[in-house]
């Protein structure tokens, strides 16, 4: 009625049923358009398209991290519901990242060691380093995390029963 709607909206007004619709077709078209674009723009500038491979890598990179840090199998009896397995991803992806930021505060604290040494890294190197890399990283080992250092601060409700159980 206002003019304006979401995309959501118009998908939903507008779907595949709607082909004929005025709008419809404007939308096929606006899409048609756009993608002669991005493709007129990947072929000739070369530039865009070593940037677009550069993010598309990273991208990749990324997923072979989490390969990486969870090469086993998850048993049925663990993600039967939906919940249970969006548990296990949000377990994998936490763990993704924080190797990525341990990989960051190590690439940071490299970046200050050469600027205070008045040792500058070129921008174009910076832009093509990313923080997924898994040198120096023990994958397969038995980690021991002290909680009762922690449980206070984690959980301040439970943090006196963490204690008496681990003490």
């Amino acid at each position: 009625m206002s003019g304006n709607a979401s995309a959501v909206a118009a998908l939903a007004r507008f779907g595949s049923a709607a082909s004929g619709e005025a709008v419809y077709e404007a939308g096929v078209e606006l899409g048609r358009l756009l993608r002669t674009a991005f493709l007129a723009d990947y072929f000739v500038k070369t530039p865009f398209r070593q940037e677009l491979r550069r993010v598309l890598n990273q991208g990749v990179a990324v997923n072979a991290l989490k390969r990486s840090i969870y090469t086993g199998r998850i048993s049925p009896a663990q993600a039967k519901r939906p919940d249970e397995m969006q548990a296990v991803a949000d377990g994998l992806s936490l763990l993704a990242n924080t190797v990525m930021a341990w990989n960051t505060m190590q690439m940071q604290a490299f970046v200050n060691r050469w600027a205070n040494r008045c040792q500058v890294i070129e921008a174009d190197i910076m832009a093509k380093t990313a923080p997924t890399r898994l040198r120096r990283i023990n994958l397969r080992d038995v980690f021991r995390f002290p909680l009762e250092r922690y449980a206070a601060d984690l959980m301040p409700s439970l943090a006196a029963s963490i204690n008496a159980a681990v003490g």
